[in-house]
C-alpha cells in the first residue's frame, strides 16, 4: 500500500485515510467540486459555441427559440459528459489536504 504525506504536519499515513492523524486535516481524493463546476461552465461555452458555428457552416439549418434550447442541451450533456470523463481521468490521483482553521 502507498504512503501519503501532509503538506501542513508532514506526517506520513496510509493511502486511503480520511484524516490526517496529525494535525486531523480532512483528506480527499479524486477531482473536487470546482472541477465539476469549471467543467460545466466550459460544456456550456463549447456548446453555444459549436451552435454559432453550425449555424454559419450550415446555412440551411435553422436554430431559432423553439429548438435551440433542445439543441443546446443536447450539446451540453455530450460536452459536460466528455469534461467530467477527462477529469476524472486527469485527477484521480490527486490527493487534497483540507485543513480548518479556528478562530
Amino acid at each position: 500500500m502507498s504512503v501519503i504525506k501532509c503538506p501542513h504536519c508532514f506526517t506520513v499515513s496510509d493511502h486511503g485515510v480520511n484524516i490526517c492523524k496529525g494535525c486531523r486535516a480532512e483528506v480527499r481524493y479524486g477531482f473536487g467540486k470546482r472541477s465539476v463546476i469549471v467543467s460545466f461552465i466550459l460544456s456550456y461555452f463549447a456548446a453555444t459555441n459549436t451552435i454559432h458555428l453550425l449555424a454559419s457552416f450550415l446555412p440551411w439549418i435553422t436554430i431559432d427559440k423553439s429548438n435551440g434550447f433542445i439543441v443546446i442541451g443536447v450539446f451540453l450533456v455530450v460536452y459536460f459528459s466528455i469534461m467530467l470523463f477527462i477529469c476524472n481521468k486527469l485527477f484521480k490521483n490527486s490527493i487534497r489536504f483540507i485543513r480548518f482553521t479556528r478562530i
